[in-house]
């Protein structure tokens, strides 16, 4: 083990008085931790590797609707490559008041690439936060680096039960 140390310190202390083996050292450094970065890079994927490909803002069919009945809105997501996101859902007021017993959330769901477009379709469910004739809010989120959202917007009927 002494002659290791030995070795390294004589080594260092030949370097520090030769500039040429500096410059030789710089330049490794630099590969080394340019790889580094590129091995990083290629383990953590894109920010935008899962996305919404419809309009952020969409208006369901029909948009007008009594709580129980259903609504369908068409989507369009992206999954670029194998990825881990969270997905929330979210029922809300035009503002930013969601109502919390309705909230889902899933982390950590892996996605495999796909490309899906096509009806979806959602029943409002009960809430004390409807109110006759009040704008509401579906919000769908997907978050991977970056937040994708999509939010279906619908109003309460004013002849509901």
């Amino acid at each position: 083990m002494t002659v290791l140390v030995g070795f390294v310190s004589r080594q260092f202390a030949r370097t520090a008085k030769s500039p040429r083996r500096l410059r030789v050292i710089m330049a490794l450094l630099v590969v080394i931790i340019a790889a580094g970065v590129v091995l990083m890079l290629q383990r953590y994927p894109a920010s935008h590797a899962v996305h919404y490909r419809t309009e952020q803002i969409i208006v369901p069919v029909p948009s007008a609707l009594c709580p129980g009945e259903t609504f369908t809105y068409h989507q369009a997501i992206s999954v670029e490559k194998t990825s881990m996101v969270t997905i929330s859902r979210d029922w809300c007021n035009r503002g930013f008041t969601c109502n919390l017993d309705l909230h889902q959330s899933w982390s950590d769901v892996v996605l495999t690439p796909l490309d899906f477009t096509g009806p979806v379709t959602r029943t409002v469910p009960a809430s004390p936060l409807w109110k006759p004739g009040g704008l509401y809010e579906f919000r769908s989120g997907l978050k991977n680096g970056e937040l994708s959202v999509q939010i279906v917007q619908f109003s309460i009927r004013e002849d509901c039960p």
